[in-house]
């Protein structure tokens, strides 16, 4: 089991601080960070606004941690 973050208030404030916040439009670019238990940040990805996301390649992460 896994906890996600959403990032709704303060608006972009989560995004800001992973560099994913696009000021110009308003909105985050989409984002993933996978962090471990120990706060470890094991993988990350960002797509522009927009392009979907490869739930396999995810799926694929998350098994070898």
């Amino acid at each position: 089991m896994f906890s996600i973050l959403e990032d709704h208030w303060p608006h972009g404030a989560i995004a800001k601080a992973y560099g994913v916040f696009n000021e110009e439009r308003g909105a985050a670019l989409r984002g993933t960070f996978i962090i471990d238990k120990a706060g470890i940040l094991r993988w990350s990805i960002v797509h522009p606004i927009g392009e979907g996301r490869d739930a396999d390649s995810y799926a694929a992460v998350l098994a070898t941690l």
